[in-house]
């Protein structure tokens, strides 16, 4: 078990995550943090983050000031936060072929927390997570365009939006472009499925 312990990587413009595994690691700021204060493109691919947990947000990763960062076929399980139980992203972010298992946030996005950018989601399952908003998926901040594609939602908990919810505590929050939204909602309890009139219309 690694007690308050955090892998940081800041003010690199571009890399690459694969094949890493955290097991256990419990810390104040989020297990693995990418940060950069300028352009950067990074790419995390094969990661595994089983029972992580952030007193603040991302319960394994927190993705700060970036280019664009993408998540490729990763595994997150049993992880907790503030908000965003296993990511939190204040970027542009691709989430690809991931699997969230059991993820909770006690306020938002009990698997992902996202605060403005570009954002789109694929081929992704998002099981027995929970949140007060946004038991998947909460969405906050200037979004400037979003898509959703072969999402599967299943056995989630909010009490707004089992499986997404956006503009929960941002007052500034708007959804500006929806390219794609093909979801598949199971099962669930609290509110409804989706809690987002963008997404809704």
């Amino acid at each position: 078990d690694f007690i308050g312990a955090s892998v940081n990587a800041r003010n690199y413009l571009s890399g690459k995550v694969t094949q890493v595994s955290m097991t256990n690691v419990f810390s104040t700021e989020s297990p693995m943090n990418v940060v950069n204060q300028g352009d950067g493109r990074w790419y995390i691919t094969s990661f595994t983050a089983n029972n992580c947990m952030s007193s603040k947000n991302g319960g394994a990763l927190q993705l700060k000031f970036l280019d664009v960062v993408y998540v490729v076929k990763s595994v997150f399980s049993n992880c907790f936060a503030a908000n965003g139980g296993a990511i939190s992203a204040s970027t542009n972010l691709g989430v690809v072929g991931c699997e969230f298992n059991m993820c909770q946030a006690n306020n938002l996005g009990g698997a992902i927390y996202v605060n403005g950018g570009e954002y789109f989601f694929e081929s992704s399952t998002f099981t027995a997570c929970k949140a007060q908003y946004g038991g998947g998926i909460d969405l906050e901040g200037n979004i400037l365009e979003s898509g959703y594609t072969g999402l599967i939602f299943t056995d989630n908990f909010a009490n707004n939006g089992t499986s997404i919810s956006c503009c929960k505590s941002s007052r500034n929050c708007e959804l500006r472009s929806v390219d794609e939204f093909q979801i598949t909602s199971i099962g669930g309890q609290g509110g409804s499925a989706v809690d987002c009139g963008k997404l809704q219309n």
